[in-house]
């Protein structure tokens, strides 16, 4: 069964994979294509030479500090913001904004990226209490 799951992912995601190449290759403009890019190769850039060391070293900061049961859920917390943070940081930068297109840009991305990072925090703290109380319940069994 898990085969047959793993088998029919790896078909949608090629599937649309291919949508994806054909409808990026298939734009009207070379700009489009230097456009798409230079955000590919920027965002693999971002992530190798800037987001994965600080998660490494963040990473290898809570494996020190923090005790066992609650490391986990701190690093998969670390890991979910860097992820929010490559995602947000387009939107952040302010790249994109144009006065005469008000339309563009037009929320308070900032709020919303500390307000996102907060709620994954706020979920690794709860699991982790949780966690350490179902422990100690168990301990004390």
């Amino acid at each position: 069964m898990k085969t047959a799951v793993r088998i029919v992912a790896v078909l949608v995601g090629a599937g649309l994979a291919a949508y994806g190449i054909d409808g990026l290759i298939g734009a009207t403009s070379t700009h489009s294509l230097t456009s798409a890019a230079k955000w590919f190769v920027g965002g693999a850039l971002a992530h190798d030479l800037l987001i994965a060391p600080v998660v490494v070293l963040l990473g290898e900061l809570l494996a020190r500090l923090l005790p066992g049961g609650v490391r986990p859920y701190a690093q998969a917390g670390l890991f979910i913001t860097a992820a929010l943070t490559l995602v947000a940081l387009p939107f952040l930068s302010g790249k994109g904004y144009h006065a005469s297109n008000p339309s563009a840009l037009a929320l308070n991305y900032g709020r919303g990226y500390g307000i996102a990072v907060a709620v994954v925090w706020a979920l690794v703290v709860a699991v982790g209490l949780v966690r350490a109380h179902h422990r100690a319940r168990k301990a004390n069994q």
